[in-house]
């Protein structure tokens, strides 16, 4: 039984229970897959190079067919996306050199095993609630250093923005008469390609 408990900020957290235990994992409902799906995601996910990560993760935001979310998570990006930060980071020196294996080096990854794995993150993110859908974005989010956060946070913007132009193009008329505003099209040219 998937239960929902509310917390101070006033946001629900989903949990597995049975009547008479404390917690207990189904492994079947949405509650319980979402840990599962997460780390099978981060596990591939890390170790991708970088054009992959950016593929794979404006998929996602195109897939995630709800405006309200994504103005959720760009106010919380709101702080990565302005210029003082942009100045800050340009000019912070690492005091750790990187590791360049770490870097553009999916060849460890099958690229077959690789799509499959994108395809299915991609359909069970498009058909999982509101409340997943955010908790894995910010989750997923996270992961990524600041160049992508940026570019992701400007794809944001930009999907806001055409739902914003679609909405006023049909409450004045001009569009296609009883579409879904909340939703977003499937983009086929975000496919992917290792």
């Amino acid at each position: 039984i998937e239960r929902s408990e509310w917390s101070v900020d006033g946001t629900a957290r989903f949990s597995c229970k049975k009547e008479n235990d404390e917690f207990n994992v189904c492994g079947g409902c949405k509650s319980c897959l979402f840990p599962t799906q997460l780390y099978d995601s981060t596990e591939w996910l890390l170790r991708a190079d970088e054009s992959f990560k950016r593929r794979f993760l404006a998929g996602i935001l195109v897939r995630c067919q709800s405006v309200e979310i994504l103005e959720n998570i760009l106010n919380v990006l709101q702080g990565t996306l302005g210029k003082d930060f942009t100045y800050a980071r340009s000019h912070v020196k690492a005091s750790i050199p990187e590791d360049p294996g770490s870097f553009d080096s999916d060849g460890t990854l099958d690229p077959d095993l690789l799509r499959v794995s994108v395809r299915k993150t991609w359909d069970w993110f498009r058909n999982s609630p509101p409340w997943t859908k955010s908790r894995y974005l910010m989750r997923i989010l996270s992961l990524c250093d600041t160049e992508l956060v940026r570019m992701l946070g400007n794809l944001i913007r930009v999907l806001i923005a055409r739902e914003r132009r679609k909405f006023l193009q049909i409450s004045t008329g001009k569009g296609n008469q009883g579409r879904d505003c909340s939703r977003f099209p499937e983009d086929e040219h975000l496919t992917l390609r290792t």
